[in-house]
């Protein structure tokens, strides 16, 4: 019998999910908010395993970039995903936070060094070749040398691939409803998921995968998953004759291209700066982008400066200890949950593993052991 599978969440985790499951024959339906909203929407979308992680972890970084190359080769997913190499830098008064949210900074000789011991493709380049591989670069704003170059490096549009990936979900079958507001329920000691109409959807197993909200949804079914998300924001630019080939991570912000032109900036200046609106949202001066829009444009050659097309702004989904928890909810039968600060870079596999563990009874892997939620899921007091 064809096992009925209802994902709540539209974003990279549970479009992850949903495909691996619709896939692999289940009957999926997939209940979000819809394009625009949820961290997928303003994810910086760096493919790499640069972060000083545990093992486990970092083997999982792996594993999932290995599918990101998969679905690059494809023509469907090819626009969404590139692996274009990374260029990372710091100047002698200053240095680069070479990954958003990381609590100590690492030097790129230190992060070379790390990289080059695990086996991955970095190489320590002078000014000129970096040049070669990033033309649109000022020479001035480069050293020297000591110029860390990760091959292996990527990005992926998390907007259009999830959309690539729910669209695939309809191919095979499945539905999607646009529901920001349905609620997990408890019927006969088992999981079910009710729209905010009061309709209840027909499945035998549901995934929870909201980000931020899922703390929420499932207290109101006796179940506690702890967080401490934080505010994040992207600035996008306009498409302009700066058209960048890698990935670039500076003392001043990290860019990487926009599909259709134009770039995508984090900086923590932004994020510094950013203050609660009083409806549950966060919002920055325009004084503070303009000035880090300017500091961005003098890396580039030519003195163009970088235009504001949008800000997002929002929550950065992070569970209570900082790692991820993906895997089945036992306080809750039928209930499954994937919630993580790094749904860009393990999105497809978390959506490949739990799917198996969902559709396969007795099916266990030890890649998930160590972020399974019952190391810290409690009912609440």
């Amino acid at each position: 019998m064809q096992k009925r599978i209802v994902v709540v969440g539209d974003g990279i985790l549970g479009a992850s999910v949903a495909h691996a499951c619709a896939q692999s024959g289940a009957a999926v339906t997939v209940i979000g908010s819809g394009p625009g909203s949820g961290a997928t929407w303003r994810s910086f979308g760096w493919l790499g395993a640069a972060q000083e992680v545990p093992e486990s972890y970092h083997r999982l970084r792996l594993t999932s970039l290995a599918r990101y190359r998969e679905f690059a080769a494809t023509p469907l997913f090819d626009g969404a995903v590139r692996f274009c190499g990374g260029l990372a830098w710091e100047t002698d008064s200053s240095t680069v936070q070479l990954i958003q949210g990381a609590d100590e900074v690492e030097r790129v000789a230190q992060t070379f060094t790390r990289l080059r011991a695990l086996g991955h493709s970095v190489e320590s380049i002078d000014r000129a070749r970096a040049l070669q591989l990033e033309p649109a670069l000022a020479p001035g704003a480069l050293p020297t040398d000591g110029i860390l170059l990760a091959r292996d490096e990527g990005w992926v549009d998390l907007p259009a691939f999830t959309g690539l990936l729910l669209s695939e979900v309809v191919r095979y079958g499945g539905r999607l409803i646009v529901d920001g507001r349905a609620r997990v329920t408890e019927v006969d000691g088992r999981a079910r998921v009710v729209l905010s109409d009061g309709t209840p959807v027909a499945g035998d197993e549901v995934v929870v995968a909201v980000g931020s909200q899922s703390t929420q949804l499932l207290e109101a079914v006796g179940v506690a998953v702890p967080q401490r998300s934080t505010k994040g924001a992207l600035l996008f630019t306009q498409p302009s004759s700066l058209q960048l080939r890698t990935l670039i991570r500076t003392p001043v912000g990290s860019l990487r291209p926009r599909p259709g032109g134009g770039a995508v900036v984090h900086t923590s200046v932004i994020e510094n700066a950013l203050t609660d609106d009083g409806a549950g949202g966060f919002t920055v001066d325009g004084e503070s982008v303009a000035a880090s829009l300017a500091d961005l444009s003098e890396l580039f050659a030519g003195g163009a400066p970088l235009q504001l097309d949008r800000v997002a702004t929002g929550l950065r989904p992070i569970p209570g200890d900082g790692w991820s928890v993906v895997g089945k909810l036992e306080a809750l039968p039928g209930c499954w949950i994937s919630f993580s600060h790094s749904g860009a870079t393990l999105g497809p596999i978390f959506g490949e593993l739990l799917a198996s563990e969902i559709l396969e009874p007795g099916f266990r892997t030890p890649l998930l052991d160590a972020y399974r939620p019952e190391r810290f899921v409690v009912s609440p007091a």
